[in-house]
């Protein structure tokens, strides 16, 4: 074969290699283009939302109210609500309290938002409460302004049974800490009470005890829930009566063998009265100080005051400490 035409033919396998291998390279090419146009023509995969499990504890009823969510700002305008509150152990969660709220320093210490009766509204703006707890109510006016504060106000029912009052110590537990860990709680607390409850008695031969909150006929009677405590410890000479006044032409007739006064009543002043100085307890100065405010309130303090009774009361009785006997005397 001539070296020409041999020449031609070597280059004309040289350019259809090379042409072919920039062919097949282009097809690849559009064969990979293809792919990523169908599969970015496919509708994307929807991401699904993430689920949140619920809170047990939120919302909860509580006074007919619905608490959306735990409540970090409340004040309560009852001292005894401070109180049954602190009994549970809550007292820090609230961010303002009452007047009259002197059962300890850090009660006292809260700032006063005053009473239903007379609330002190600067002092409410000031502590900015999500929530306001009373067992009184407020007037109109003060709710609607109270309303206009964004203030969601509570009422609780005042306990006149221990029954009432073990209900309110399990729907305060709910408010301030959910159905379920509210549930638990107020329930733990409640069999906490009844065995403090329990052991406030005696089981020996009682005195007969008077329990003067007030000079004159002012009296802790049986129907109350100091009344329902002191009679587990004590006769109460004024056990007969209700509501807290002892009928002042049948004064003659107690005889107590001791008596328990509050306030500021002092042995003196009994000395110097005409219905209690001829009774033996005060000629034989058995007159002794004692907090009757927190018998009537029924809490855990006013348990531990039912003791400390029984102990000044009775020598085999060593439950509480003896309590002092109320001076001054005007023989001394």
């Amino acid at each position: 074969m001539p070296k020409k035409i041999t020449a031609l033919l070597l280059a004309a396998v040289m350019l259809f290699s090379f042409s072919g291998c920039e062919f097949f390279d282009r097809l690849y090419d559009m064969h990979l283009k293809g792919e990523q146009k169908e599969s970015s023509s496919l509708p994307e995969e929807e991401s699904l939302p993430e689920l949140t499990e619920a809170d047990p504890n939120w919302p909860v009823t509580v006074c007919n109210t619905e608490i959306a969510a735990m409540p970090q700002k409340v004040a309560a305008a009852s001292p005894a609500l401070v109180e049954y509150i602190s009994d549970l152990g809550l007292l820090s969660r609230l961010c303002a309290a009452c007047d009259f709220c002197a059962f300890s320093k850090e009660a006292e210490a809260l700032p006063s938002v005053g009473s239903p009766s007379l609330p002190d509204f600067d002092s409410i703006k000031s502590a900015e409460p999500e929530y306001i707890l009373t067992l009184a109510e407020y007037d109109e006016a003060s709710l609607i302004k109270l309303q206009q504060m964004n203030i969601t106000v509570l009422v609780f029912s005042s306990p006149k049974t221990f029954d009432e009052l073990r209900a309110l110590y399990k729907e305060l537990a709910l408010f301030f800490l959910g159905a379920e860990e509210g549930a638990a709680a107020g329930e733990a607390f409640v069999q906490k009470y009844n065995a403090a409850l329990d052991e406030t008695a005696y089981s020996g031969e009682k005195s007969t005890a008077l329990f003067l909150r007030g000079m004159d006929n002012i009296v802790i009677t049986g129907d109350s829930l100091g009344g329902e405590i002191l009679s587990r410890c004590f006769v109460n000479a004024a056990g007969e009566a209700s509501g807290f006044e002892y009928p002042a032409d049948d004064f003659s007739d107690l005889k107590p063998d001791i008596i328990f006064v509050g306030g500021t009543v002092r042995l003196k002043d009994l000395e110097n009265s005409d219905l209690y100085r001829k009774k033996s307890a005060v000629k034989n100065d058995r007159v002794f100080l004692a907090d009757l405010d927190a018998l009537n309130i029924a809490s855990l303090r006013a348990l531990s005051v039912a003791k400390d009774m029984m102990a000044t009361a009775y020598e085999d009785y060593s439950g509480g400490t003896k309590l002092e006997v109320a001076y001054p005397s005007i023989y001394q």
